[in-house]
């Protein structure tokens, strides 16, 4: 193959070729009828040249799956046609007796009684004459090989060797089929597996281009420590936040590294870890600008009382991720 082949080609040139050499096409016509198959066989393509043959053979002829002439079969002596059979020899040719043309008997003279004789015994003159039948004259004795191998047990072993030669081919035609599937099977595997790379490296290229694009929410801090009933880096405490409140004022700085404009919004209810259920109050939601900051104010407030609640967890959620901010007071 000068190129790859799709599945559909590679059926055509597959039946094509192996019944060509089948009916005992040379292996260059074979090639031929299998081109010609594929571009019969699949439309709107070219992939009838992709197939190509190099030989340096005279003929291109692989094996001759043709039968061979008709074994005649053999018939038994006495069913021959005596004109067919050949002339025996002269020690095989059965006796024949001569035959007179015509018998004519003396007329007998008259002889005295004194002078009379013994008379001729009657075997001196034939009464009839024996002629040989034709099954005797043209009967050839059968050879010793025949009486031990009758002719007739010899048509079965011609053709069994005949079957076995048709029966090898076959089994050559079936591995060769084979052998075509199996490298048919490794190219289309490769094919896939290539796809499948290419595919997987556009997703993550493409993943990593969005990623880049949106926007990610950050913070400055993620956790705000506030002191029980004072002020310190954090947050500023009141005694008065809220109209008969007291409670605590946290700034929290948010960022937006992406190149485009960054919505953020608050994730609640929050979670409050002992202490008194308190007050919170954040912004529900807000923008920031591509590459800008902005600083939004945390208030945690409630009753006037001698603790303050150990832990609240707020979560910031942005386009692509999330920010947890842990609010302590100790």
């Amino acid at each position: 193959m000068q190129y790859e082949i799709t599945d559909r080609a590679a059926i055509e040139l597959s039946r094509a070729f192996y019944e060509a050499l089948a009916d005992s096409l040379p292996v260059d016509m074979a090639v031929s009828e299998a081109r010609k198959a594929i571009s019969l066989g699949v439309v709107n393509t070219v992939e009838w040249g992709t197939p190509v043959l190099y030989m340096r053979s005279p003929n291109g002829v692989l094996f001759d799956l043709i039968q061979n002439p008709t074994i005649q079969e053999e018939q038994p002596a006495h069913l021959l046609v005596p004109s067919l059979l050949p002339i025996p020899p002269a020690s095989l040719a059965p006796t024949r007796q001569a035959v007179p043309e015509k018998v004519v008997e003396p007329s007998a003279p008259v002889v005295p009684p004194s002078e009379m004789s013994t008379p001729v015994p009657a075997a001196s003159v034939p009464d009839a004459i024996t002629v040989p039948s034709a099954s005797e004259l043209f009967t050839v004795p059968s050879a010793p090989e025949a009486a031990s191998a009758p002719p007739d047990t010899m048509i079965p072993q011609k053709l069994t060797k005949l079957d076995r030669g048709i029966s090898r081919g076959r089994m050559i035609l079936l591995i060769g089929l084979a052998l075509l599937i199996v490298v048919a099977s490794v190219g289309l595997v490769s094919e896939v597996r290539s796809e499948q790379i290419a595919t997987g490296n556009a997703q993550a290229t493409a993943t990593a281009i969005i990623q880049a694009n949106t926007p990610k929410l950050a913070v400055d801090k993620t956790n705000i420590y506030a002191a029980a009933y004072s002020s310190n880096s954090y947050c500023t405490y009141l005694s008065s936040l809220n109209p008969g409140y007291p409670g605590w004022s946290c700034a929290l700085l948010l960022a937006n590294n992406g190149n485009s404009d960054l919505t953020w919004h608050w994730s609640s209810p929050f979670t409050s870890i002992g202490g008194y259920p308190p007050y919170l109050t954040i912004p529900a939601y807000g923008t920031i600008s591509a590459q800008k900051t902005e600083t939004i104010e945390i208030d945690v407030d409630g009753p006037p009382v001698y603790s303050c609640p150990t832990q609240i967890d707020i979560v910031l959620v942005g386009p692509v991720n999330t920010a947890k901010v842990v609010w302590s007071c100790s």
